[in-house]
C-alpha cells in the first residue's frame, strides 16, 4: 500500500500542528509522530481500521482527538496523485 495525502489534509495537519505547539512546546512535534505513527500503521495493516462508510476506514491517532481516514478502494480505482514541486 502506498500512502497519498491530500492538498487540503496536508495543510489542515501543518495548522494542527502549529496549534499544539503554541499550546505547549514540542506538543506539535508529538503530534506529528504520533500521526506518522498511525500512517505506518496503516500502511502495514490497511484492512485492519473501523469501517465509517463503504469507502472509507478510520485510524485514531494516539493520545489525540484526530483520526485519518482511509479509502478501501483498489489503488487502481484512487485518483492520481499530485506531483510534488
Amino acid at each position: 500500500m502506498r500512502f497519498y495525502s491530500h492538498e487540503h489534509a496536508e495543510t489542515e495537519f501543518n495548522r494542527i500542528v502549529e496549534y499544539y505547539e503554541d499550546c505547549r512546546r514540542g506538543l506539535g512535534i508529538e503530534f506529528a509522530q504520533e500521526v506518522n505513527a498511525a500512517i505506518a500503521r496503516i500502511i502495514q495493516h490497511p484492512a485492519a481500521w473501523s469501517p465509517i462508510s463503504k469507502k472509507t476506514r478510520r485510524c485514531l491517532v494516539n493520545r489525540f482527538p484526530f483520526g485519518n481516514i482511509i479509502p478501501t478502494l483498489p489503488e487502481s480505482e484512487l485518483f492520481e496523485p499530485r506531483s510534488k514541486m
